[in-house]
């Protein structure tokens, strides 16, 4: 699974943060929703253009985490430090 790592201010008038994002429909299949809420007290969507949704989490710590749950769980991660183009 192919994942991005960039900073962004994705809430109104806050400072940027990192984000770690990768397709939601990848994302899914080794970690629910219902468990990224749990687990990371929430999760944040990027949509593109085509309408492909992009579903992470925010702060560096929970970037991290989150890398380390989905090899953890048999993902084979890759990592670019730099926004999706298609959602820039």
């Amino acid at each position: 699974m192919h994942l991005f790592e960039f900073k962004d201010s994705f809430r109104f008038n806050q400072s940027e943060r990192i984000v770690c994002i990768g397709e939601r429909a990848l994302v899914t299949r080794a970690l629910s929703e219902s468990e990224l809420d749990k687990l990371f007290g929430g999760w944040i969507i990027y949509s593109d253009p085509s309408g492909r949704d992009y579903l992470g989490v925010w702060g560096a710590r929970k970037a991290q985490t989150l890398r380390r749950i989905l090899r953890e769980r048999g993902v084979n991660v890759s990592l670019t430090r730099t926004r999706p183009d298609a959602i820039a």
